[in-house]
């Protein structure tokens, strides 16, 4: 009996190990409730990641046009002013022009004739032409703000570049100033 349930043992064990492989290559893998559903959530999920960074590119662009806008409304606002402050010093130039011939004609009447010769000399020292440079140079700054990817950081340079605008101008201001104090001495 012994030998029956050992040679059948035998038997069986042998034909589980044969019929193994062959039956675990005909049967085929079902999908199941649970396994639909976690491909679905990892499709959701790669999907949510996917907007979140297009949301991400554009608020970006967007954070950089508004920038951008901003940098070139300063240097605009900076330009303006430095302009209006040339054409006010333009101004008091060409009325000093005209107050130093107008009172060269009533030299030749006048008895005791005003020598105007330092307030000519003084106003001819008056040159622009650093100040267009300078201003050339701002300029320059500007247009470097389109092309930077950071435009704030120009921001600060452009500043010092005003500053050394606003320079030249308080130089040609003191010019007419000391041009102004050398006809009221001339009196």
């Amino acid at each position: 009996m012994n030998s029956l349930k050992t040679s059948t043992s035998i038997l069986l064990l042998t034909f589980l190990f044969s019929a193994a492989p062959i039956l675990a290559q005909s049967v085929t893998p079902t999908k199941t409730p649970r396994r639909e559903d976690r491909e679905e959530r990892q499709e959701n999920k790669q999907e949510k990641e996917t907007e979140k960074q297009n949301l991400r590119v554009t608020n970006t662009q967007i954070k950089l046009t508004t920038r951008l806008e901003n940098a070139q409304n300063i240097a605009k606002k900076i330009r303006l002013q430095l302009t209006q402050r040339f054409d006010s010093l333009e101004k008091i130039k060409s009325r000093l022009d005209k107050r130093i011939a107008a009172i060269e004609t009533a030299n030749a009447t006048a008895k005791k004739p005003r020598d105007l010769t330092a307030a000519k000399a003084k106003l001819a020292t008056y040159d622009f032409t650093k100040y267009q440079s300078t201003l050339a140079d701002f300029d320059k700054l500007v247009g470097t703000l389109t092309t930077s990817g950071k435009p704030l950081t120009l921001v600060p340079a452009l500043r010092t570049s005003a500053n050394t605008v606003r320079n030249e101008l308080k130089i040609l201001h003191q010019v007419l100033i000391d041009t102004l104090r050398l006809i009221v001495k001339a009196h």
